[in-house]
């Protein structure tokens, strides 16, 4: 008698709910809206589109139509901008509906955090904190830590 071997299966909390019903309009938002994350970093960091497509290997048309959402960008391209424009994959998906729970798009509060990191003085504060030895770091921080627990 011969057995059969039944498949593994890996219980997750993934889920697809709600992505499986994408229309075409919601997928256009979607693409619409990776753009514009790709567009505002890459202004953020003075690229131009062509020095941003050079990077990847594309054309500045090309780049142009992922930042208008016209076409979509794939996740390898997707990574590959992340890597050069220096910003987690999470970055991009910021804008998106939480269609999954917890796990889609970041939460607001993580968003401002990034906001903050690319603005002028956030850019300064990190630098400037890297450039201190680690322990001097870790006390700055705990300092500001007990700062911000203390009414001012």
């Amino acid at each position: 008698m011969r057995h059969r071997r039944q498949a593994r299966t890996t219980e997750t909390n993934f889920s697809c709910v709600g992505l499986l019903e994408t229309r075409i309009p919601e997928a256009l938002e979607i693409d619409e809206a990776i753009g514009r994350k790709i567009r505002a970093r890459r202004t953020d960091l003075g690229l131009s589109q062509g020095s941003l497509g050079a990077k990847v290997g594309l054309s500045f048309q090309q780049i142009q139509k992922y930042e208008a959402g016209t076409n979509r960008v794939s996740s390898s391209m997707l990574f590959q901008m992340a890597c050069h424009l220096g910003m987690p994959l999470t970055y991009f998906f910021s804008e998106l509906p939480d269609t999954m729970g917890e796990g889609m798009g970041l939460r607001a509060e993580e968003e401002r955090n990034w906001e903050y990191v690319r603005s002028p003085e956030g850019r300064l504060l990190v630098e400037t904190a890297l450039a201190l030895p680690r322990q001097v770091r870790s006390r700055i921080v705990a300092l500001m830590e007990i700062m911000t627990t203390e009414e001012v």
